[in-house]
């Protein structure tokens, strides 16, 4: 890949996923490129960062002033949830979940 980057002075720009065997041909081939993230990798990463970031930061958060128990006044039911439609959107689960199911669903129609 460095060969034949360095083939093709004109690169000024490398879209590239976190390969160190891709940026290492970047560097070498490639000196001047500027190097960007693609959208679909933005996407895929950020969750994962934001949630690794909440987890390790997680006792820096502090509790709740009133911590007394609530107490219901009768018991809570909550109905079973009915199935849910494919264009609904998933109200629950880790946000990186969530996201990659979005992903792997195929873009709207176009409306030109």
């Amino acid at each position: 890949m460095a060969a034949c980057l360095a083939d093709h002075p004109g690169v000024e720009v490398i879209c590239r996923d976190r390969s160190t065997a891709y940026a290492e041909a970047g560097r070498l081939g490639a000196l001047d490129a500027v190097r960007v993230a693609d959208r679909w990798h933005i996407w895929k990463n950020l969750p994962e960062a934001v949630e690794k970031a909440v987890i390790q930061h997680r006792a820096l958060l502090r509790e709740s002033e009133d911590t007394a128990p609530v107490r219901a006044t009768e018991p809570l039911h909550s109905p079973e949830p009915a199935p849910r439609s494919p264009d609904e959107p998933r109200q629950s689960g880790r946000l990186s979940d969530r996201l990659r199911e979005q992903q792997d669903q195929p873009p709207p129609p176009s409306a030109h």
